[in-house]
């Protein structure tokens, strides 16, 4: 599970959640897979005791596709990869959040998402 946790927690940003339903982070394939990946684990980690209190980073850059994402492995200085300055992306509201609010809030964008192309007649 702790792999699990690392190697979704960065990914799995609360924020993109929050954003229209229908904004794509580059291509429909790739956001319908990352988009899945953050319901999927948010529901594991909301039931396990030793993951549920757990906070994301909830940087606010999103999943890691062009123009978004996290700093390398690598980077020596945090504040000098951002380009917006300090710790955290443009769409950040600053707070971090649990796995129980995340799995909300991907629980929602999906609601939202379904409707949204129905309302469309998107197939």
């Amino acid at each position: 599970m702790e792999l699990l946790w690392e190697t979704n927690k960065h990914d799995n940003d609360i924020f993109c959640a929050k954003l229209p339903s229908l904004w794509v982070f580059s291509s429909e394939n790739h956001d319908s897979c990352w988009r899945t990946k953050g319901i999927v684990s948010a529901g594991i980690f909301k039931d396990l005791p030793e993951f549920k209190d757990r906070l994301y980073p909830d940087t606010g850059f999103g999943p890691g596709f062009p123009g978004f994402g996290y700093p390398p492995a690598d980077a020596k200085e945090l504040r000098s990869y951002f380009p917006y300055g300090g710790d955290s992306g443009p769409l950040s509201d600053g707070k971090r959040y649990a796995a129980p609010a995340h799995y909300e809030a991907w629980k929602d964008l999906w609601h939202r998402y379904f409707n949204d192309r129905a309302e469309i007649n998107f197939s």
